[in-house]
């Protein structure tokens, strides 16, 4: 009656989330120019169907409790569990959705932010530091 499968998306998602924690970490020393905005993508993804997937499976499996404990006279075999997956099919579909239409119309590329020179510590060296920021953006990534 746990429905372990969705425990197994659960799962999977958790891993997804986890898994995105490498391509978030890489920066410029690890990966050209031009495969950076597949980093991008890739951070994403990972995260958000992750997120998706975790997510999903837990609320259908809390909706389906709080739905069995609510109900009047609610027979535990009367319901199906393909619902479960549906809902947690359909918090997926929108994901998907979401992304491919980000992807599509503004794909995130590199951006990198320069702040103003500093000195260093040690006064000995004749040189300056020009701290960078890199990171992923896209013309509207406030919509995104």
């Amino acid at each position: 009656m746990s429905q372990p499968a969705c425990n197994t998306l659960m799962l999977v998602g958790v891993v997804l989330c986890l898994g995105s924690v490498f391509p978030l970490g890489l920066d410029g020393r690890f990966v050209e120019t031009d495969a950076y905005p597949s980093v991008c993508t890739a951070r994403s993804w990972l995260l958000c169907t992750g997120f998706s997937l975790a997510y999903g499976a837990m609320f259908s499996k809390v909706w389906r409790v709080h739905r069995l404990t609510t109900k009047a006279k609610a027979d535990p075999k009367a319901d199906e569990g393909w619902k479960l997956y549906m809902m947690v099919g359909g918090f997926l579909i929108v994901d998907v959705a979401l992304l491919l239409s980000w992807q599509l119309t503004d794909p995130p590329k590199r951006g990198i932010e320069v702040f103003p020179l500093e000195d260093p510590l040690s006064t000995e060296d004749d040189v300056k530091i020009r701290p960078e920021l890199e990171h992923c953006e896209s013309r509207h990534g406030n919509v995104w």
